[in-house]
């Protein structure tokens, strides 16, 4: 095991040949336990179902670190139907925490890399009790950084606005957010439940990391661009028009 270690702290290739689906958790906990790199120790099964199950038998062995599941989307990419909100919310769940450094094992699957996801120029958005800000740039912001403008927010990665008030459900927190404008300061923010729209609590700030992979009016544009560079007349195919 130290040998394998240090080949792999010098991203030496290794092959570890023979090793039944059982001992999968043990040699991965081991690997992680032992390694002294201060990044996320990444592992990718062959399919989404196994990378469930073995985060489970990985943090019943490694019970004090946190080990996260990337998920892969539950639909094809391209599809007339986006991801289900609450897997596109895991998502950046999950790369948010390996970007603060506080993912120790990230467990996957190839599905879920083959989706591209926001790259890390793109820095969450800061907001402060007694911040000036105007909601109609703020909710610029949110369209631009992948959140759905709704009526009601009842699913992460989307947001409402109602006068003076805007709903944010951020893809990192376990409740959405109330953020409640005096013309352009930022007076409260609230939790509150998106079933009965109660509020929970208050905060002082809080911090709205990207929250979409889907096809925003950027991607769209560049999709149609490349697809008629690569197919010519292409602009009349039912795939090109479906994303258009």
């Amino acid at each position: 095991m130290k040998d394998l270690i240090k080949a792999l702290t010098k991203h030496q290739q290794v092959v570890a040949s023979q090793v039944p689906p059982h001992a999968w958790a043990w040699l991965v906990a081991q690997m992680a336990s032992q390694s002294k790199s201060k990044g996320p120790f990444v592992v990718v099964a062959p399919e989404a179902a196994q990378a469930a199950t073995l985060r489970a038998s990985v943090q019943a062995l490694l019970p004090n670190a946190d080990v996260l599941v990337y998920p892969a989307w539950d639909v094809m990419p391209y599809d007339r139907l986006g991801p289900n909100a609450a897997v596109v919310a895991e998502r950046q769940r999950v790369m948010q925490a390996v970007n603060d450094g506080a993912a120790r094992v990230v467990i996957t699957s190839l599905p879920a890399l083959l989706v591209r996801c926001h790259p890390p120029t793109q820095t969450p958005l800061a907001l402060t009790v007694g911040q000036t800000l105007q909601p109609n740039t703020l909710a610029a912001k949110l369209v631009a950084m992948g959140y759905q403008r709704v009526d009601v927010v009842q699913m992460p990665c989307s947001f409402a606005v109602r006068g003076g008030l805007m709903d944010i459900w951020p893809p990192s927190e376990a409740a959405p957010l109330r953020f409640d404008f005096f013309g352009d300061e930022l007076e409260q923010i609230r939790t509150f439940e998106a079933a009965t729209q109660q509020s929970l609590g208050r905060v002082n700030e809080a911090t709205l990391p990207p929250a979409g992979e889907e096809l925003t009016e950027a991607r769209i544009g560049v999709f149609r661009t490349r697809y008629r560079e690569l197919f010519p007349g292409g602009a009349q195919d039912e795939l090109y028009a479906d994303v258009s």
